[in-house]
């Protein structure tokens, strides 16, 4: 569309506007014919099935009121062959294939065969008449195929009384040709009939259907709308068979006793809507015919309308070609708008003139101004150098500060560390040697009590010794008392002898008691030597201990003093170690100023190059606006 001229758009959109029109009117009466075929279909359709269903109730209705006659006068009358003549009068009324009458006795009447033979039929076993039997009503039976006449029938039955008991039962078997043909003449342009009794079995349609039994039977597709309609007194649903969309319109057909039958009429949408559809081309040839000669008309309208712009067309390349002369104008020789348009670009021109020449002067003092711009920015970009390398210089010489005061920082941590370590050793040396002193001093008394006790020894031996010399010297009395004895003895001969036995022993016992104590008296010497020694040693060892504990106090109150000028070495690493942790801290914090003063260093430089490349594009500009304008013709 782009690629299509002004004269070339407007033809297409007059040919777009008037297709459009065409288009939306042609499509609401399409819509409109439409609604009224669709609404005339189903109108039609629903008038068929509804004036077909009453027609069907009639024809029942007529079969049971012959059935209610015939029950009614077999409750009266007696005779047989009365009776076998209604029953012929019956059949031919009604149109009937046959009509049976059965009795609780176990006798039948036929119309065609007249009285039976009990033994060969008993209608008693018959499910017509059992079923009647228990109804105590009128019955209608499915649909079955009659033995005899291979029709399709189905049987009405009533039972009937004699006395107000319970007698017999009269059947009309009913053939379906006469339903048939009725369904099969309801057949016009896309649609055509379908009769099913209340299970959904075909009983007078199209032979496939019939064939099939039901619906579903025939197809899957055909099994939502046997739903609605075994589900349904009536109703309408859309479906698609054999890619064919239709409308099946059912409705009940009551046949009494809660029995129906169920009357379909289906309607083929595409030969429904063939007019519509031969309509709806005739509208699109239409279509094309009136928008062929709408264009047609309007192409020869803007021919003529177009031929101002032409000629202005004309001129402006005409101008345009003239090398960029602005001092030429267009000549206005009207006031319509293609005049208004020319005057439009004269005024145009002569302000694009004017904007040119102010260009072209302006140009100059930009050519002026880059130039001091481009030495200016030339000098900033040495500052900017020269500043780049100090503020490199100073970040080294910051950063090494900052290591060496991290260093610092841990030399002196690990000195409070050490010097803690030490004063935690002090300590325990200090409560040691407490230890010891208190220990000493013990030791001190308990050497003091031994002495004391080695005294009472020494003392007690003494007193020993007193008595050693006590029994000796009654040791020596007693042994001259024994040597008197014995010599006594002697002087009495034999009388005497067992004394003097007995001055021998005592003699002997003081010599032994003299001997030892003679040596206890040495051993005696000894010890007390021994106790004086050992009291010189208890001596000497109490004032050994007695200067140990004075000395042992001494290296106490030393170590107190050791440990308090430790506590103070340590709280002056800990303030050194404060003190470098801050100083490594500042210098970091100075690093990354210094950093980023590097880093806005660098980028001013490199935005000072930016700079002066944006200068020489400047210049380049400049120049190439000053080509331009040369270009044209301004004076």
């Amino acid at each position: 569309m782009n690629n299509l001229s002004f004269k070339a758009r407007i033809y297409c959109c007059v040919g777009l506007a008037i297709m459009l029109s065409l288009c939306a009117t042609n499509f609401m009466a399409y819509r409109g014919i439409e609604k009224s075929i669709s609404k005339a279909a189903n109108d039609y359709s629903i008038q068929v099935l509804d004036s077909q269903a009453q027609s069907i109730a009639s024809w029942i209705d007529e079969k049971n009121r012959l059935v209610d006659a015939a029950s009614n006068y077999l409750s009266q009358v007696k005779n047989p062959e009365a009776i076998i003549q209604n029953a012929h009068q019956i059949v031919e009324s009604g149109h009937l294939e046959d009509a049976y009458i059965g009795w609780e006795n176990g006798q039948a009447i036929s119309s065609k065969n007249g009285r039976m033979n009990p033994d060969a039929y008993d209608p008693r076993t018959r499910p017509w008449y059992i079923q009647a039997k228990n109804a105590r009503a009128r019955i209608i039976t499915d649909v079955y195929i009659d033995a005899t006449t291979k029709k399709s029938v189905i049987s009405i039955g009533k039972p009937f009384t004699e006395n107000g008991q319970f007698s017999g039962v009269v059947l009309a078997d009913i053939s379906l040709e006469a339903v048939t043909e009725k369904i099969q003449k309801i057949q016009f342009d896309g649609g055509y009939a379908l009769l099913f009794d209340q299970n959904g079995q075909a009983l007078a349609d199209f032979a496939s259907v019939k064939k099939q039994g039901t619906l579903s039977g025939l197809s899957n597709e055909l099994a939502d709308l046997e739903r609605a309609m075994l589900s349904q007194k009536s109703g309408s649903v859309e479906y698609t068979m054999n890619g064919d969309n239709k409308i099946g319109f059912f409705s009940d057909i009551p046949l009494g006793n809660g029995q129906h039958w169920e009357l379909l009429v289906t309607v083929n949408k595409a030969v429904l809507y063939q007019q519509l559809d031969k309509e709806a081309t005739r509208m699109i040839w239409m279509t094309l015919l009136f928008t062929a000669m709408g264009v047609f008309f309007t192409t020869m309208v803007l021919n003529v309308l177009y031929r101002p712009i032409i000629s202005l067309k004309a001129v402006v390349q005409d101008l345009a070609r003239g090398e960029g002369d602005l001092t030429r104008r267009l000549s206005v020789d009207s006031r319509d708008d293609l005049g208004q348009i020319a005057q439009g670009i004269n005024t145009f021109i002569e302000n694009l003139q004017q904007m040119l020449l102010d260009v072209k002067q302006a140009t100059g003092h930009i050519a002026s101004n880059v130039g001091e711009i481009d030495g200016i920015t030339q000098a900033n970009q040495k500052v900017l150098n020269r500043h780049s390398s100090e503020t490199e210089q100073v970040v080294s010489a910051v950063t090494e500060m900052s290591a060496t005061a991290s260093s610092v920082a841990n030399s002196t941590a690990d000195a409070a560390s050490n010097t803690q370590q030490a004063a935690n050793e002090s300590e325990i040396s200090q409560q040691v040697v407490g230890q010891a002193v208190t220990n000493v001093a013990a030791l001190v008394d308990e050497v003091d009590a031994m002495a004391q006790k080695i005294q009472d020894m020494h003392q007690d031996t003494r007193q020993i010794s007193t008595v050693l010399g006590v029994i000796g010297g009654i040791a020596e009395q007693t042994n001259l008392l024994a040597l008197n004895a014995a010599i006594e003895a002697a002087r009495a001969g034999d009388q005497g002898r067992g004394f003097a036995v007995v001055a021998d022993e005592v003699r002997a016992l003081a010599a032994r008691t003299q001997q030892s104590t003679s040596e206890i008296s040495q051993m005696l010497d000894k010890l007390n030597s021994a106790s004086s020694q050992v009291e010189h040693a208890m001596d000497n060892t109490r004032q050994s201990c007695q200067s140990t504990a004075d000395s042992t106090s001494e290296v106490t109150t030393s170590l107190g003093a050791i440990n308090s000028t430790i506590g103070n070495i340590n709280s002056l690493n800990i303030q050194v170690a404060t003190a470098a942790e801050e100083q490594s801290a500042v210098a970091d914090e100075i690093s990354r100023n210094l950093e980023n003063i590097r880093n806005i260093v660098l980028e001013l430089n490199q935005r000072g190059s930016e700079t002066g490349n944006c200068v020489e594009s400047l210049v380049t500009a400049n120049t190439q606006l000053e080509g331009l304008v040369g270009k044209f013709r301004l004076q």
